[in-house]
């Protein structure tokens, strides 16, 4: 009720206009209460002074027709209510007169809530007291109230006028936006009539006006380019049809190079729908009706129990992923891997098990030949490890496990990287990365770590795995512990570089031959005596250093001793 524009416009004008008019008519009276209070007891105070001087100047004369004028001329009120002479004997007060005549009680009672009450002292020769004025409130009030009706009738009038020009000027005000209001509805509804843009100013709502004109022509434009999109739709979805067709026999095809089909499999009426790749691999017409207990007779012995329990007892709502092996009717085995949902069907009445089903015979092949191997590596003190095709470890034998220190839990989905340490030559993992990655043979020494710390060798061999379509589908890793050989290679190195330090220092002239004499290897003091170096000794006799005596001494003993290996040999 109170959303239309117009009422929004002038409301809240309106009734900011009421509050400021009753704040005004409780405001204004209050303070010209207060005003005419203060006026009025500035009045009696004055009036008060000067009848007590009448009264002291009457007295000192014993003048009491003048007396009687003073006390006259302060009656002439209208919200005057007594006047009275109050004469102190002491402590006492009495009335001496008063006008209009009234008990002294009364009069010396002082009632603040009806009365405002004025005093002024006087003093003659023989009287000594004040002079009481009192002034009616409810008189005053019906003054106030004289004077403020025609005040608030003004405003009641200014009020509905105001009210009444709020009204007509948000009418006028909204008139024009209620014909826009009109026009844009109409265009919703696509009825795009003579727009009447002659009616509008040009102010802001005619340029409102102008806005909604080229809008409305903006829509007839779009109107006529979608009937044109629309005309051209219906081709549009043909070969979208078609190409959906298209993807769907591909998608068809490529499920048959992956022997991947779907199956819908009805568990209250025991029938299904079951894909041509079912039949071939059990080798039956596919006219022939298929239903879920003749499904039954064709699964293995071993995994009759637990296809029948997912068929008799299948729990909604659940997915599942099976491998059972089937016999054929030829006796040929096979095996299925059937994965799915069961769930109702749309009507909730049939409890419907569909999902895909993959001849996964082939896969089965290997492992089996993986297991095979297994049995033989378990059997073996070498460690023996087998990844997938992406490196991640599958299998591993005991002996692996004593060497790393490593559970099988631990081990299995990493990579030999693992096993590795920051003492692992990199250019070995280099070389075993590469030759990897070319599908070739590995083998090469590498420095691994245990859990426990303990660093060891290995002289490790990898082949990769193949299957029969040349596909690569894993590694297998043959690896021998050779810690004792390796540390005592390296002990025999060190334990060489020493002496070669030792040999290298000593002051005399140290080198080793072949047999023919050649230099292997010469001492330093050998360099440093003859002044040569490592460049000269290359491929040098050592009797290139002798003179000619010394040479033919040191030679002929040589030459002596080919010549009886000569004999010898003939």
């Amino acid at each position: 009720m109170l959303r239309g524009l117009s009422i929004q416009i002038w409301l809240p004008f309106t009734v900011l206009f009421l509050i400021i008019t009753i704040a005004f008519n409780l405001y204004y009276p209050k303070k010209q209460e207060d005003f005419y209070i203060k006026n009025k007891n500035n009045e009696l105070k004055e009036l008060a002074k000067t009848v007590g001087l009448g009264v002291e100047l009457s007295l000192s004369e014993d003048n009491f027709q003048g007396l009687k004028k003073t006390l006259d001329f302060a009656s002439g009120r209208k919200d005057f209510e007594f006047i009275a002479i109050v004469v102190r004997e002491g402590l006492t007060e009495r009335v001496f007169t008063s006008y209009p005549i009234l008990p002294e009680k009364e009069i010396l009672t002082k009632k603040s809530e009806k009365y405002i009450y004025q005093r002024s002292k006087f003093s003659s020769n023989e009287f000594h007291g004040y002079i009481l004025i009192a002034a009616s409130k409810r008189k005053m009030s019906e003054e106030l109230s004289a004077l403020n009706r025609p005040i608030y009738f003004s405003t009641l009038i200014i009020f509905f006028l105001t009210f009444i020009s709020y009204v007509a000027i948000a009418r006028r005000i909204t008139r024009p936006l209620n014909q826009l209001v009109k026009i844009t509805e109409d265009m919703r509804v696509e009825n795009f009539n003579n727009f009447p843009l002659h009616q509008f100013t040009r102010d802001e709502i005619g340029k409102l006006g102008q806005s909604i004109y080229d809008l409305q022509q903006k829509l007839i434009e779009q109107r006529n380019q979608n009937k044109e999109l629309y005309d051209g739709l219906e081709h549009e979805i043909k070969l979208r049809t078609k190409e959906l067709e298209q993807a769907t026999d591909d998608l068809i095809e490529s499920q048959r190079a992956a022997s991947l089909a779907n199956y819908t499999m009805n568990v209250n009426s025991g029938t299904g729908k079951f894909p041509e790749l079912l039949f071939k691999l059990l080798e039956i017409d596919q006219s022939e009706s298929l239903s879920l207990e003749t499904l039954k007779t064709f699964v293995h012995k071993d995994d009759y129990l637990s296809f029948s329990s997912l068929i008799d007892h299948p729990s909604e709502g659940s997915n599942f992923k099976n491998e059972f092996c089937l016999i054929s009717t030829s006796g040929n085995s096979f095996w299925l891997s059937i994965s799915g949902l069961i769930k109702r069907d749309v009507h909730s009445t049939n409890l419907m098990i569909s999902g895909l089903l993959q001849d996964i015979t082939e896969r089965k092949s290997y492992e089996n030949e993986i297991k095979k191997l297994s049995l033989v590596a378990q059997n073996t003190s070498n460690c023996v490890i087998i990844t997938d095709a992406y490196r991640k470890i599958i299998w591993v034998n005991e002996s692996t496990l004593k060497i790393t220190g490593y559970s099988r839990d631990e081990i299995i989905g990493n990579t030999p990287k693992m096993f590795q340490c920051e003492k692992t030559n990199p250019k070995t993992i280099d070389f075993i990365r590469e030759k990897l990655d070319e599908n070739e043979r590995v083998n090469c020494e590498v420095l691994n770590r245990s859990k426990d710390g303990r660093d060891y060798w290995l002289d490790l061999n990898i082949v990769p795995l193949f299957n029969e379509s040349d596909d690569l589908y894993g590694y297998i890793a043959v690896e021998t512990d050779i810690t004792p050989i390796k540390e005592a290679s390296l002990e025999l190195e060190e334990r060489e570089k020493q002496l070669r330090d030792i040999l290298d220092n000593s002051s005399e002239m140290i080198h080793t031959l072949d047999k023919k004499g050649n230099l292997l290897w010469v001492n330093q003091s050998w360099k440093d005596n003859l002044g040569v170096s490592d460049s000269d000794l290359h491929n040098r006799n050592i009797s290139e250093f002798f003179d000619h005596k010394t040479k033919l001494e040191f030679t002929w003993p040589i030459l002596r001793r080919l010549l009886m290996q000569n004999e010898n040999l003939t």
